[in-house]
């Protein structure tokens, strides 16, 4: 994981929307999905722009902008960044926990829990970690030890950006 952090695999989004002014430029900064520089981060490079401009329009609604704008832990964001991610065609899970982590940061809330996508799921199984049926994120608690005093952002990018990595050792492990 030190190595993961240490070659600079971030999202460029993240600062991006960190320093925006007003939580309307946040949302359109996070939904954009580029950094300072203008470039798209990969996560989002399959996702058609109209598909991100169309999120950016529901979670810019009264009712999701105010749940965003009130939310005081990340969950309650998750929550109202995968509803509207349901009522918007093209954005999947990596986008709305992306779209999440940057407007996290920029109202200063972390992940409780580990979120799932498909990256995230190979990581867990490759690990041996049983992912129940029907959840989209799990405790702390519920992963290895190792996992449990560490940024579950972290661990998400780290489990999803190795997942590979991480099969190939625990079948050399095993």
């Amino acid at each position: 994981m030190a190595r993961y952090v240490r070659t600079g695999r971030c999202d460029p989004a993240v600062p991006w929307t960190e320093k925006a002014e007003t939580l309307k430029e946040a949302i359109h900064r996070a939904c954009m999905s580029r950094g300072e520089d203008g470039r798209l981060w990969h996560h989002q490079g399959r996702v058609w722009q109209r598909n991100l401009e169309a999120y950016e329009r529901c979670l810019n609604e009264h009712l999701y902008y105010d749940g965003i704008e009130n939310s005081e832990y990340f969950w309650e964001l998750m929550i109202w960044c995968r509803k509207a991610a349901a009522e918007t065609p093209g954005i999947g899970p990596v986008t709305e926990y992306d779209v999440a982590m940057r407007l996290g940061a920029w109202l200063d809330l972390e992940p409780e829990h580990l979120y799932f996508h498909a990256g995230v799921t190979e990581g867990l199984k490759a690990l041996g970690v049983a992912i129940p049926r029907g959840v989209y994120c799990i405790d702390r608690e519920r992963l290895p030890k190792f996992f449990w005093d560490k940024n579950l952002d972290i661990v998400e990018s780290f489990l999803c950006g190795y997942r590979s990595e991480i099969e190939r050792v625990m079948k050399l492990k095993g």
